[in-house]
């Protein structure tokens, strides 16, 4: 048996984007390959299938003390959004992992400041995690790097303080 032909004996048929439509006699056959999406806070962000993200390095990990839960910081790469771009991945494990995922995302959500880090996406599995835009680089990196100069300490220091009170 071979397989079927999706444009065989088509009259017309239109591509845009991640949609595509074709019309063979009086059958239409719509398909639409794009991303998934959830609304959140009033905001639309992707939700991205686990097996989409590749994670390339492990950056910190962390016991949570208000639940039964360890949050991870990774930076990761997502399939099809180019190799050289890199995101940070907020994955959460144990047994309250879901609820201590839902209060962080919750928090992230609402908030949209070029000093905190922008939430991308989300990845709803059984293993949760939030992907943000851009890869995470620790804040001790550019405090080591200019220990030496004043001015660049009171700038980090300026911007770390404006985004933990937006959050």
């Amino acid at each position: 048996m071979s397989a079927p032909k999706l444009f065989q004996n088509a009259s017309h048929f239109t591509i845009q984007g991640s949609e595509f439509n074709a019309v063979a006699g009086d059958i239409v056959t719509n398909n639409f390959h794009g991303p998934t999406t959830t609304s959140i806070s009033g905001k639309t962000f992707r939700v991205l299938p686990c097996g989409d993200v590749f994670i390339i390095q492990h950056v910190h990990e962390k016991k949570l003390d208000s639940v039964k839960a360890v949050r991870s910081i990774n930076t990761v790469q997502v399939v099809g959004l180019g190799e050289s771009r890199k995101f940070t991945a907020v994955i959460y494990k144990g047994p309250q992992a879901r609820q201590a995922f839902q209060d962080d995302l919750g928090r992230y959500s609402r908030t949209w400041h070029p000093n905190v880090a922008q939430l991308f996406g989300v990845i709803q599995s059984d293993i949760p995690a939030m992907i943000f835009h851009s890869e995470l680089i620790p804040i001790t990196y550019f405090a080591n790097q200019y220990a030496s100069n004043p001015f660049a300490q009171a700038y980090l220091r300026h911007r770390y303080l404006i985004g933990w009170k937006l959050l």
